[in-house]
């Protein structure tokens, strides 16, 4: 059985650090990725929400994940769920967040 991210007590910055360290991305590596995808937020608050000092807004964590991701398929590695929902909604933070189609297992799925 397996345990997904949204039945655990993790943060966004614990979804992204996983991630980036299993694609093998420093954070500077990441956040240039991250600025040429579209992403707005400068490298200290990028760095804020990886240290977990700070949460993104969905739309920049989507873009966070949508970077790792593309890293993690070069990888053949499990995807990061992304924060917003198919029906246009975002995910609150604690609740229940299904797994968004066509992503597979997550980077944070656990064996038990």
């Amino acid at each position: 059985m397996a345990l997904r991210a949204d039945q655990l007590n993790v943060t966004l910055a614990d979804a992204l650090e996983t991630a980036r360290k299993a694609a093998r991305l420093s954070q500077d590596d990441f956040w240039f990725r991250y600025k040429q995808e579209g992403g707005k937020i400068g490298l200290a608050a990028f760095k804020m929400y990886l240290r977990g000092q700070s949460d993104p807004q969905w739309d920049e964590y989507d873009v966070m994940a949508r970077v790792l991701n593309a890293a993690l398929g070069e990888e053949r590695l499990p995807r990061v769920p992304f924060l917003r929902n198919d029906n246009g909604g975002s995910w609150v933070a604690g609740e229940s967040n299904p797994e968004p189609t066509g992503l597979g297992h997550s980077v944070l799925e656990i064996a038990v």
